[in-house]
């Protein structure tokens, strides 16, 4: 079975988000060591489930203050020692192992975990095209036509993510389609996960 995927995506619209500090932050380094632990600690009871994203999220997100820089490792490793784990989770812990191998400088190893675990890594975009108002997305978001002229796109980071800067310019609001083929011998479930700073569509075998 090919599975053709189409995903469109607004670019060049960007949100600022700020992250509320965990209490202890702003104290010593170790007392973040301990927080960090302790929420890791929470996320293990009864297993790792979608439920518990949030407390690992936040236990890696503060890992550059960290007093002990080994202790992400050793969370990841705690974490992925879990007898029961959410397919989710899982990802999202492969996700972060890639993006602390890149910051180590050990990029080829964050693109093995990404081929490995059946990224993504040729893409095509179409466009962009100008939209006046988020409102208009709705009308103005159709599946491209057969015969579009598609182009090919550099590539993805070494973590999997396809940066969108260049694809779209000038920087106004405007939205540009990307598409990727995925294929495989067999039907099965699989999740697709989308960073969008506002709107986005996708069709998967041209059906949305």
């Amino acid at each position: 079975m090919t599975m053709h995927t189409k995903i469109l995506s607004l670019s060049c619209l960007f949100l600022l988000l700020c992250a509320s500090l965990p209490a202890g932050v702003g104290a010593p380094a170790a007392d973040l060591d301990t927080w960090a632990s302790a929420q890791v600690d929470r996320a293990l009871k009864g297993g790792l489930g979608v439920e518990d994203f949030a407390l690992i999220d936040t236990a890696l997100r503060y890992r550059r203050d960290f007093s002990d820089w080994s202790l992400t490792h050793r969370l990841l490793a705690q974490l992925e020692a879990s007898p029961k784990i959410d397919p989710l989770i899982r990802t999202e812990l492969l996700r972060w192992k890639a993006r602390i191998a890149v910051e180590e400088g050990r990029p080829d190893e964050a693109a093995e975990i990404f081929r490995r675990e059946g990224g993504v890594g040729r893409w095509w975009a179409l466009g962009p095209e100008k939209i006046e108002e988020l409102e208009s997305f709705d009308r103005a978001a159709t599946l491209p036509q057969a015969g579009a002229h598609w182009r090919a796109v550099p590539g993805t980071s070494a973590g999997g993510w396809l940066r969108l800067e260049g694809l779209a310019w000038p920087a106004r609001r405007q939205m540009l389609y990307l598409g990727c083929t995925i294929r495989s011998d067999r039907s099965r479930q699989v999740a697709i996960r989308l960073g969008l700073s506002q709107v986005g569509r996708l069709w998967l075998n041209g059906e949305v």
